[in-house]
Order: structure tokens, then C-alpha cells, then sequence
């Protein structure tokens, strides 16, 4: 195949964030597919790491971060 795809639904209130969805969040997606060496990224990290959130995309409209609760 020369594409591939993937539809996945989080819900928001799983976040448990609260106010307003005006924020951004960093994120991103790994597809590895060990037959063929394939690594494919989202929003490419162009480095050794795929944990390196500033060159991840970023979500806009997410609830804002608030302090956790104690």
C-alpha cells in the first residue's frame, strides 16, 4: 500500500482539564512498522529522539491546563 491511515477518538472529558478549549497542546503520533525499517512521525522530530516535544505539532482548541487537583 502506498498510504495508510488512523481515526481514533479521545474524549476531552477524559482529560478532566475544565475552562475554556482555547489552548495548545504538543503532541504527536509514531507509526513503526518493523518489516522495512519504516518510522514515520506526524509532525517529524528530526532528531535521535522521538521524545522531543518542541518539534512536536501542536492541537489548538484543547481545554486549557489547570493546576492538578489535590
Amino acid at each position: 500500500a502506498d498510504r495508510w491511515s488512523i481515526e481514533f477518538a479521545l474524549p476531552l472529558a477524559a482529560f478532566d482539564r475544565g475552562g475554556e478549549q482555547a489552548g495548545e497542546w504538543v503532541f504527536n503520533v509514531t507509526r513503526q512498522r518493523k518489516a522495512g525499517g519504516e518510522l514515520v512521525y506526524w509532525s517529524p522530530v528530526y532528531n535521535d529522539s522521538s521524545h522531543s516535544p518542541e518539534t512536536f505539532g501542536i492541537l489548538t482548541g484543547m481545554p486549557e491546563h489547570t493546576a492538578p487537583r489535590k
